[in-house]
């Protein structure tokens, strides 16, 4: 079933999952980040990327599902999309139910990084003999991808730039701080601001054009939480 610019492929319990047209553009991505090396086009590292992508993505925003089906949640929905996933729902509720439904994500992800890092020093150490010749390579290919994607898939989100998971995050802890969602949104938007300065400080050197885009994008949805809270009051 195609609508709204989404494809159907499924349940992953009790929350539909989509797929928007735009993964299109994700899937280049990885394989400009993987798919490429010294000899040529690398297939082995372009879909075991791909899947280790594309695994992170759907299991980080399952936590947020069905963390948010615990607190009550309605209309639950994830999408796959050009730049990651999105989880839907229908909810209003306090924020520290929000903090637990926005750490869940990002917590997932740090599992994986654990059963990867688990799994390699378990072979290396219980089973050296799997873990020598052409079996090692395709062990640390596996293994050792499925690390750091799921490591740089929770660190980015836990960025405290809105709408991550971290700028949510920080909002959502401001807002129990504070009691004044303007304010609230107002230091998230500053936060963001300082915290995206820094990043491309340190990425300066290798900065691209979806860097700054992404960046901007992000720095644009946190403007627009500081409209959405003034307009509201």
């Amino acid at each position: 079933m195609f609508t709204q610019g989404r494809w159907y492929v499924g349940h992953l319990g009790p929350i539909p999952l989509y797929v928007h047209w735009s993964v299109a553009f994700l899937v280049y991505l990885v394989f400009t980040w993987f798919g490429n090396d010294s000899r040529g086009i690398d297939w082995a590292s372009f879909l075991v990327a791909l899947t280790w992508v594309a695994a992170g993505i759907i299991c980080h925003e399952f936590g947020h599902g069905i963390v948010a089906k615990w607190n009550g949640a309605t209309g639950i929905t994830i999408t796959i999309e050009m730049l990651g996933g999105v989880c839907s729902s229908q909810r209003q509720l306090k924020p520290w139910r929000e903090l637990a439904i926005l750490a869940a994500g990002p917590l997932v992800n740090f599992l994986f990084v654990g059963l990867c890092y688990g799994g390699l020093a378990w072979m290396e150490q219980a089973h050296p003999i799997w873990y020598q010749g052409d079996m090692r390579q395709w062990v640390d290919l596996w293994l050792g991808l499925g690390l750091w994607i799921n490591l740089a898939l929770a660190l980015f989100n836990c960025l405290p730039i809105y709408p991550l998971d971290g700028g949510q995050i920080a909002f959502n802890g401001l807002l129990l701080a504070t009691r004044r969602p303007p304010l609230a949104a107002l230091i998230t938007f500053v936060l963001a601001c300082v915290t995206a300065a820094a990043y491309l400080w340190w990425r300066w050197s290798t900065i691209s054009p979806l860097t700054l885009m992404i960046v901007g994008l992000c720095l644009f949805n946190a403007w627009q939480l500081v409209v959405t809270t003034r307009d509201s009051r």
